[in-house]
């Protein structure tokens, strides 16, 4: 039984949705991309900050070794060191509840 032009229209219908939904499916490919982008560049992000972190509080550890050794007292340099890992610790808590866990 050939197709009649009815069948035509209903062809020419499911095509048009077809196309639809691929059109769609590039979208949401490129949004679920750019999130992907986002959340690589804030880890980079937040990677360097605790790096940064970690060197500074090498360097204050180094002073307040040298200023021992020296005889002077350091104490002020411990609350400035306790408080750079207090926020290094923080940040780190805070992308570690915040980073999907791996499928």
């Amino acid at each position: 039984m050939p197709f009649g032009y009815a069948d035509r229209r209903l062809l020419q219908g499911i095509d048009h949705k077809l196309d639809q939904l691929l059109s769609k499916e590039d979208e949401l490919m490129a949004t679920a991309q750019d999130v992907l982008d986002a959340v690589n560049d804030e880890t980079t992000v937040e990677q360097g900050v605790i790096t940064l972190l970690d060197k500074i509080n090498a360097q204050l550890t180094d002073v307040k070794a040298r200023l021992t050794a020296a005889g002077a007292d350091p104490a002020e340099l411990d609350v400035v060191i306790s408080q750079i890992n207090t926020n290094k610790a923080a940040l780190a808590d805070a992308v570690t509840r915040n980073t999907p866990a791996e499928a």
